[in-house]
């Protein structure tokens, strides 16, 4: 106990000299950044890309109207607008005509064979057990290997 002490003041002692050390770091490195001058970002000019409305506007067609938003009070916000979607004409399935192999006919008849002859026929169930006979049960007998069985001491 009587080493501990002063082992425990020296890494204190280290602990607080760290600190103090980051301390004088930290008061430099404002006093640099103080002394910089500052640098403002040059301004870009960023020019958009030219899209559909820009188009538009150069080929004098006129935009379609955006609809005024409608207030719903119960909800207390506008009511979402739907949106119109156009009917797509899609073509009829395409039937494609091919010619089956043999090899498949000859195939596809014998798994229906198969799947016939696996078909379960119905049994009587009282026909198809045997009969069972009765068990022979000895009263005696099963004292006696109850007693073997659960002795009443315990070892």
């Amino acid at each position: 106990m009587e080493s501990i002490i002063p082992v425990l003041l020296v890494v204190g002692g280290l602990i607080y000299k760290i600190y103090q050390n980051y301390q004088e770091e930290m008061e430099k490195a404002r006093k640099r950044q103080q002394n910089l001058p500052k640098k403002t970002a040059p301004k870009t000019v960023v020019t958009a890309p030219r899209t559909t409305t820009a188009k538009r506007r150069e080929a004098n067609v006129p935009v379609p109207p955006t609809p005024k938003p409608v207030y719903d009070r119960q909800l207390g916000r506008p009511k979402p607008t739907k949106i119109v979607r156009k009917p797509v004409e899609m073509p009829e399935k395409m039937v494609l005509e091919q010619e089956v192999p043999v090899e498949v006919t000859r195939l596809r008849a014998q798994k229906a064979k198969q799947k016939s002859a696996k078909k379960m026929e119905l049994v009587n169930v009282t026909a198809a057990l045997p009969q069972q006979q009765q068990a022979h049960f000895d009263l005696r007998q099963a004292v006696i290997h109850a007693a073997i069985l659960e002795r009443p001491y315990a070892d």
